[in-house]
């Protein structure tokens, strides 16, 4: 049901993204904390230059819009 919220929203709004990150995540178990589920430092590394560039490619799609 979150993802369905989640992809709603993208849906609904030029200005909402959802960065899909899962396919990369699910194959580094190692990146997540006892729980399987919050990154520990390893994830949070490794997720954060996916954020950068889907960021960044949103940005460089909206003023190639423009």
């Amino acid at each position: 049901p979150n993802n369905d919220l989640l992809n709603a929203c993208a849906n609904a709004s030029d200005r909402v993204h959802v960065i899909r990150w899962y396919a990369r995540a699910s194959r580094h178990p190692e990146w997540y904390g006892e729980d399987g589920y919050h990154p520990n430092a390893a994830g949070q590394a490794s997720h954060a230059p996916l954020i950068d560039e889907v960021v960044d490619d949103t940005m460089a799609a909206r003023r190639a819009a423009r």
